[in-house]
């Protein structure tokens, strides 16, 4: 494996890793560094609230977040948007594919999508056809 500058990935890296915008040999190379580091697992842990923080603070602005996956089947829409104060609809719809469930949170209505995405696409990795809405 070849190795980091100063031993260990930069934050730009690690924010890249939790927003799911790495790819190639870069992804393969960080997971195997975090593998065996548990200073940038800690790290991650921390990149990984902050992401988390920015998209519901996102989703409360926007009301809605949509991602799109350019799947094997064909698009697959992943939708989360917001119903009053405290409830959120989770949808996903593609090809031959429908379903959802209401939440009382943003972060529980996407942690739901990309649940149910990754147990119907466990193989998918984004592209660039792949897009992320408002």
């Amino acid at each position: 494996m070849r190795r980091f500058p100063n031993g260990h990935p930069d934050e730009e890296l690690l924010e890249g890793y939790a927003m799911g915008t790495l790819r190639g040999a870069g992804l393969a190379r960080l997971e195997e560094h975090l593998l065996i580091c548990e200073e940038c697992q800690d790290r991650l842990r921390e990149v990984d609230a902050f992401v988390s923080a920015i998209r519901e603070a996102a989703a409360h602005l926007m009301g809605v977040v949509t991602i799109t996956h350019a799947t094997e089947d064909g698009p697959v829409r992943l939708e989360a948007q917001q119903h009053g104060r405290r409830r959120w609809n989770a949808r996903f719809e593609g090809p031959q594919l429908e379903g959802g469930d209401t939440f009382t949170s943003f972060q529980a209505a996407f942690h739901f999508l990309e649940l149910s995405f990754s147990e119907m696409y466990p193989k998918h990795r984004c592209t660039e056809a792949c897009c992320r809405g408002n």
